[in-house]
């Protein structure tokens, strides 16, 4: 008999804990802030001392789009599976990349802001970008750029995307780098014209200056092992004009796809060590910040936001000057490619459902 209770007594102790897990790992967005926080202890103390080898992820594919006010506040789900949200410029809506379970490449998709009118304008497409006006989407796919209207039925090549493929300010033409040469395809006429060439660039292209003349190059310089430690670069900046480059910073360990300040004046970077920093692109005034990575500059370049590692990846914001540091997000999943909305009131990231024990 006793035998039979303590059996009974372990079944209810165990299916407890397992209830326990199940409602830490739900993702529970739009809970009041103070139940974010309590689940967020409990999240933690659920996996406490597992290791990361121990679990996986359900779908590597399986993320959706939320939108947070910029001061934490009123989190929402717009209701579709995708990563890396880009605003159009009138704030109205989102493109992203569109990525479902058992789908091996992402598509292109359009929503829009208040998570209506969710759509897939395109089987296979990278790195969505609207033109400056908003009226057209540009995309990588196969090597190429590809121009789309917003409403996904009228597309063309327009060249080649090289290592990194922007905007030009004005929307007129695409640039695109490679290390040999920048082009410039003419989006009107189809025309592709070399503007600068040189024997060899000493990194990677990560982004282009908010005036489209300079580009951010990393080149790794060592390595360092050990928690908190990125592999170590060098950050310098080439003006393709000239092909000269000047180095700016050394320690660099991680940039966002976009840390140059709008102003072009600052780049935000993850030092080796862990830490946000921000450098003058003249490679004066670097300041040293707490721990954080893939800073993103607000519109009006007073604020950045970021990620944090806890249990998982969640997103914070801060002043320029590194005060006024808060956390936005809560969730039980890993939160990532945060996007400011153009007139800074709220923040476009994309969710990735949080792992499962493996078996």
């Amino acid at each position: 008999m006793r035998r039979h209770i303590l059996i009974l007594l372990l079944l209810f102790i165990g299916l407890s804990v397992a209830t326990g897990l199940v409602a830490a790992v739900a993702t529970v967005v739009n809970a009041p802030m103070a139940s974010l926080k309590a689940l967020d202890e409990q999240w933690c103390r659920a996996f406490q001392g597992q290791s990361e080898s121990s679990y996986a992820l359900e779908n590597e594919n399986e993320s959706e789009l939320y939108i947070i006010d910029s001061d934490g506040s009123n989190p929402r789900r717009l209701g579709t599976a995708g990563s890396d949200p880009r605003w159009s410029s009138d704030g109205q809506k989102l493109a992203f990349e569109w990525r479902a379970p058992g789908i091996p490449n992402p598509g292109i998709g359009v929503v829009n802001a208040d998570g209506t009118q969710s759509s897939r304008l395109v089987p296979e497409g990278w790195g969505p970008a609207w033109s400056p006006a908003g009226a057209t989407i540009a995309f990588r796919r196969r090597g190429q750029v590809v121009l789309m209207n917003a409403a996904g039925n009228e597309m063309r090549e327009l060249g080649s995307a090289g290592n990194r493929w922007t905007w030009a300010p004005d929307g007129s033409a695409i640039l695109a780098f490679s290390n040999i040469s920048v082009t410039r395809a003419e989006v009107e006429t189809g025309e592709v014209r070399k503007i600068a060439s040189f024997k060899s660039v000493p990194g990677d292209p990560n982004s282009w200056s908010p005036d489209r003349r300079n580009i951010a190059l990393m080149s790794r310089s060592a390595e360092r092992s050990g928690p908190g430690h990125y592999q170590e670069f060098r950050l310098a900046i080439l003006e393709p004009e000239t092909g000269t480059t000047r180095t700016i910073a050394e320690g660099v360990g991680t940039m966002s796809r976009s840390p140059w300040s709008p102003d072009g004046r600052r780049i935000a970077y993850t030092s080796s060590d862990g830490r946000i920093t921000i450098v003058n692109s003249d490679g004066t005034r670097r300041e040293q910040f707490e721990q954080g990575r893939e800073p993103v500059w607000s519109p009006d370049g007073k604020q950045l936001a970021f990620l944090v590692d806890h249990c998982d990846s969640e997103i914070y914001v801060m002043n320029a000057d590194g005060t006024g540091r808060t956390r936005l997000t809560y969730s039980r999943t890993n939160d990532y490619a945060p996007a400011w909305s153009p007139d800074g009131t709220h923040i476009a990231f994309t969710v990735q459902r949080f792992s499962r024990p493996l078996t």
